[in-house]
């Protein structure tokens, strides 16, 4: 483990916009939302996401879960895929009571299937298993807030073989109850979709301490607030916080308002951002 520094980001300027007919406004970070890296951690199974509790983060990668301490980043337990539990594609997730909640792909494995496995944060021994199944999208995260299960489950453009007849534009915000049973679900805004995600989708997701529902695309360097509508199905993209992170899945920290982890996979790094509040009206 190896620390790498210490740095600051300026507020980023609005990016462009290439999709016609859409408003230039949306690709502008929300109003007063500002990035600053407070720490970088070099960690190997920093590839596909990253989860945050009180007192350590876990770090995704392909059959293995590193729990390192915050403070340190020293890796003090992991858990690894074997015989019994062939588990290779951990997508993102949340810790709620004591147990690490992450959703499971059998990506590239066809068909594709999804499921939630449990883990006890204390020992990283796997304790539960829900399964989803194969089709309906892949579910690429879960997160806990006001009392329910949240899921996105995800549609892609280039991986048809999810579902050969839906692209990334079918992706969906679910709500589930204790039981992991759904209750009511949204479509994405078409502008992020155009704009930002397709051909993929969305890789991570998490409500923020404003209680906004922030996510990310795969490789994107930024994370997108998204609003529940009045009435209809589509939630509302309200703007983008421009962060020194590439996709994946982040976490919001929930002992330190407005600390986010994510991971630059490229170079196997895990980076700590605080986050300056964003106004409640996001658009200048």
């Amino acid at each position: 483990m190896r620390w790498i520094g210490m740095r600051h980001i300026a507020a980023a300027t609005a990016l462009a916009i290439s999709a016609p007919g859409l408003s230039p406004v949306l690709a502008e970070p929300l109003r007063g939302a500002s990035g600053e890296v407070v720490a970088r951690w070099q960690v190997a199974d920093a590839r596909d996401g990253v989860v945050v509790d009180g007192g350590h983060f876990y770090t995704l990668g392909q059959g293995r879960i590193g729990k390192h301490d915050k403070h340190t980043g020293r890796e003090v337990a992991h858990w690894t895929a074997n015989v019994e539990l062939p588990l290779r594609h951990f997508t993102g997730g949340t810790v709620h009571e004591g147990r690490l909640y992450l959703a499971h792909s059998s990506h590239p494995q066809l068909p594709v299937a999804s499921s939630i496995e449990i883990f006890d944060t204390r020992t990283m021994r796997h304790v539960a298993s829900h399964s989803f199944g194969a089709g309906d999208g892949q579910v690429n995260w879960i997160d806990r807030h006001d009392n329910h299960w949240w899921v996105c489950r995800a549609y892609y453009d280039r991986l048809p073989e999810i579902d050969p007849d839906r692209g990334s534009i079918y992706t969906q915000i679910i709500k589930l109850d204790d039981a992991m049973r759904p209750l009511e679900a949204w479509l994405v805004d078409p502008a992020l979709v155009a704009a930002r995600l397709a051909p993929d989708s969305i890789s991570g997701g998490g409500f923020g301490p404003d209680g906004r529902l922030y996510v990310t695309g795969a490789r994107t360097p930024e994370i997108y607030a998204l609003e529940f509508p009045r009435a209809g199905s589509t939630m509302i993209w309200r703007g983008t916080v421009p962060l020194a992170i590439e996709g994946q899945h982040f976490s919001w920290d929930d002992g330190e308002a407005g600390v986010i982890y994510g991971v630059v996979p490229g170079s196997s790094h895990v980076v700590v951002s605080r986050v300056s509040a964003a106004s409640p009206s996001a658009h200048p």
